[in-house]
């Protein structure tokens, strides 16, 4: 991770980013983004492993340490947990 860059704290369902996250529940939002969203601190390291040069953006939940290794190209943002929980279905 850049030793600049900063998570940028989510707490507004009115966000752009978490209302964006939010049609990527779907099959209508993935399509009109063209991108996913995955979950899981197994897959999701997986994906950071495998895949990194795909992922654009990692979300985890407030006051939950970011223990995966990121690259620097990933945005990092923390979603409160009440926003979180309704990413994570």
């Amino acid at each position: 991770m850049d030793s600049d860059a900063r998570p940028q704290l989510i707490s507004s369902p009115h966000n752009s980013r978490f209302r964006r996250w939010a049609k990527l529940l779907d099959a209508k939002g993935i399509e009109q983004f063209q991108q996913c969203i995955v979950f899981g601190e197994k897959v999701v390291r997986e994906v950071l492993q495998h895949h990194s040069r795909r992922c654009l953006e990692l979300v985890y939940p407030e006051k939950v340490p970011l223990i995966l290794p990121v690259p620097s190209h990933v945005r990092i943002s923390v979603a409160q947990r009440v926003l979180f929980n309704k990413l994570d279905v």
